[in-house]
C-alpha cells in the first residue's frame, strides 16, 4: 500500500502543487507535510506504521526525483510509478511464497555453524585465525540470545552449547599448537583429539608428564600438553553431561 500510496502524492505534488514551477522554497514547502509525517509513522512503536512510513520516506523522493531543473513529464512520472508498484508487489508476494526463516530454523542454523567449527578445530583442518574465530563465536552468542529473547529456558541451555562449543575449539587449538612442539607424542593423540575420546585425552595427558620426549629436554611443552589436554577433556565431559549432541 505504501508504493501505490507515495506515487498518488507525487503525482499531487509535481501535477496539482508545483505544477511547472521552480522555485526551490515551493518545492521544499510541498514536501515538507509528506516527509514529517512519514518520519513521525517511522518512529512508532507500532511495527506497520513504523514500515509504512518508511515506505513513504524512500518511495516518495525516488518517484519524485526532483532536478534542477524539474522536468514535469507525465509519461516518466506513470512509467516510475508503475514500475514502483509492480516491484513493491512482486516483493511482498516473494514474501508471501519464500517467508523468512523462522527464528527456531536460524537458531538451528546458528549451533550447527558452531558445531562445524569445532569439529574442524578438533581435525586441526580449520583455516580460521584465532581473533576472528573468538569474534564469530561471540557474534553466535548474541544471535542466539537475540533469538532466544521469549524463553529463559532455551536461553541457558542454547547459550551454554554456544560458550562450550567456543572453549572446546579455542582448547582445541591450544592443544594443537603445544603438541606441535612434542612431535613423538603429538602424532600419538591428534587421533584421541579428533574423536573426543576424554578419557583418552586424560590418559595422554598422564602420558605427556612421564612421556619419552621429556628426554629430550621438553619438559615444559609435556606439562603445556598435560594442561591443555586435561583443559579439553573436562569440558568435553561439561558438554556431554549436558546432553550435547556428538560432533
Amino acid at each position: 500500500m505504501g508504493a501505490p500510496l507515495a506515487a498518488a502524492v507525487v503525482g499531487t505534488i509535481e501535477f496539482l502543487i508545483l505544477d511547472g514551477a521552480n522555485q526551490f522554497e515551493l518545492l521544499a514547502l510541498s514536501l515538507a507535510p509528506v516527509t514529517i509525517g512519514a518520519a513521525l509513522l517511522q518512529s512508532s512503536p507500532k511495527v506497520p506504521r513504523a514500515v509504512f512510513g518508511f515506505m513513504l520516506l524512500v518511495f516518495v523522493p525516488m518517484i519524485l526525483s526532483p532536478s534542477n531543473p524539474q522536468t514535469y513529464n507525465p509519461e516518466s512520472y506513470l512509467l516510475t510509478s508503475l514500475f514502483t508498484v509492480v516491484s513493491a508487489a512482486l516483493t511482498y508476494l516473494c514474501l508471501i511464497v519464500f517467508p523468512p526463516p523462522s527464528d527456531t530454523r536460524r537458531l538451528r542454523w546458528i549451533v550447527a555453524d558452531a558445531r562445524e567449527d569445532t569439529r574442524r578445530a578438533l581435525q586441526a583442518s580449520t583455516l580460521i585465525v584465532s581473533e576472528e574465530a573468538a569474534f564469530r563465536d561471540a557474534d553466535r552468542i548474541g544471535q542466539i540470545g537475540a533469538l532466544c529473547g521469549g524463553s529463559a529456558g532455551s536461553v541457558v541451555t542454547q547459550l551454554k552449547e554456544a560458550f562450550l562449543l567456543a572453549a572446546i575449539s579455542r582448547a582445541a587449538l591450544a592443544a594443537y599448537v603445544v603438541i606441535a612442539k612434542l612431535p613423538t607424542f603429538g602424532a600419538a593423540v591428534c587421533t584421541t583429539l579428533a574423536t573426543l575420546d576424554a578419557s583418552g585425552l586424560r590418559d595422554a595427558a598422564s602420558l605427556a608428564l612421564i612421556g619419552v620426549d621429556q628426554a629430550a629436554g621438553t619438559s615444559r611443552a609435556s606439562r603445556d600438553a598435560s594442561a591443555a589436554l586435561m583443559w579439553l577433556a573436562m569440558l568435553i565431559d561439561i558438554r556431554a553431561s549436558n546432553g550435547g549432541e556428538d560432533l
